[in-house]
């Protein structure tokens, strides 16, 4: 099926294939955290996460301190484009309708840039610092 090759060159293309195969899953692993990797359990305050990725959507207070919880630009990304149909009146008075797309989303288009991608769950002490990055 494949051509023969010498051991020693067989050797020589394993390492490459393994070689790349290991950046890859480096690289991906690299770009699912990088979105968080800024955030240190015992450092990172409440003000600082808010400053970067705006009110968070769900808060939970309980005695042991506050969770919160940012659904993530994923979470709000339309499937399908929405339009509604609007009308005015034209320069002779006619009526004139066309389709206006919206935004199916609380938030404005700035505010989902700079949420996380992904799902985000915070548990903050009492002072408002980063105790764990929840899964």
């Amino acid at each position: 099926m494949f051509p023969r090759q010498s051991s020693e060159e067989g050797l020589v293309d394993a390492k490459g294939w393994i070689c790349t195969a290991l950046l890859l899953v480096g690289a991906s692993g690299c770009i699912t955290t990088s979105e968080t990797a800024w955030i240190h359990a015992g450092k990172t305050t409440r003000d600082e996460i808010v400053e970067r990725y705006g009110v968070p959507d769900l808060t939970v207070i309980t005695q042991e301190g506050e969770t919160v919880t940012y659904r993530g630009r994923s979470f709000f990304a339309p499937s399908t484009a929405l339009n509604i149909p609007t009308a005015q009146v034209g320069p002779r008075g006619e009526i004139m309708t066309r389709m206006e797309p919206i935004n199916p989303g609380l938030r404005s288009t700035a505010a989902l840039e700079r949420m996380p991608l992904r799902p985000l769950r915070l548990r903050y002490d009492g002072r408002g610092i980063v105790q764990e990055v929840l899964p």
